[in-house]
């Protein structure tokens, strides 16, 4: 299941088993996102303000995936 397959999954009706599954899932998937965001310093000063709220708010997103159990989308400018 990819991390858009599982932003889809209805929470309700899951057993603690699913959920667990899921939650698996989406630490993976973040840790995927995590490599793609931690460039490094040089790369995040290049950032304009905006970019930087942005990539903040994302970051925030993604650590509160098991809480969710939704996959954020990634900001369109980050590639």
């Amino acid at each position: 299941m990819d991390k858009k397959e599982l932003a889809k999954t209805e929470k309700k009706e899951m057993t603690v088993e699913q959920i667990e599954s899921i939650k698996q899932g989406l630490r993976i998937a973040r840790e995927d996102e995590y490599r793609i965001l931690d460039r490094g310093l040089f790369w995040y000063e290049e950032l304009a303000e905006g970019q930087k709220k942005e990539l903040r708010e994302y970051r925030q997103k993604l650590k509160d995936v098991t809480k969710t159990l939704t996959f954020p989308e990634r900001p369109e400018w980050l590639t």
